[in-house]
């Protein structure tokens, strides 16, 4: 189940975000002025790694890896960063995790996320 997170940060002039976590998987959707969804970024684990499938209205779908900067050798921690991967994304299972805890997010949302993924099924 997805429980929403407090204080997103939002940046002037981009889309608001709102942002929901269900265990070790997070998902971003951006709204637009009437707060519908008009974009998404959902992050999941893939073995050791974590994975964000990414789809924007003006990009489309997109598959990374998540480069969390712990890997910095004896420097400051760096913030994550999206990086290319050709990891493929496992659709039948991400469906089937993501729909079991869509049920908690709000109205529209899951059904947003679902149009731009069950095709790719």
């Amino acid at each position: 189940m997805y429980s929403e997170c407090l204080n997103v940060s939002q940046f002037a002039g981009e889309p608001a975000r709102r942002c929901f976590r269900s265990g070790d998987w997070d998902l971003l959707v951006w709204c637009d002025a009437a707060g519908q969804a008009m974009g998404f970024q959902l992050c999941y684990p893939w073995g050791a790694a974590t994975m964000a499938l990414t789809w924007l209205p003006e990009q489309g779908l997109s598959h990374r890896a998540v480069d969390d900067g712990e890997r910095s050798n004896g420097k400051y921690l760096a913030a994550p960063i999206l990086v290319p991967s050709d990891t493929a994304v496992n659709v039948e299972s991400l469906l089937q995790q993501f729909r079991q805890d869509a049920v908690s997010l709000p109205t529209g949302f899951a059904e947003f996320v679902l149009s731009k993924l069950v095709p790719l099924a």
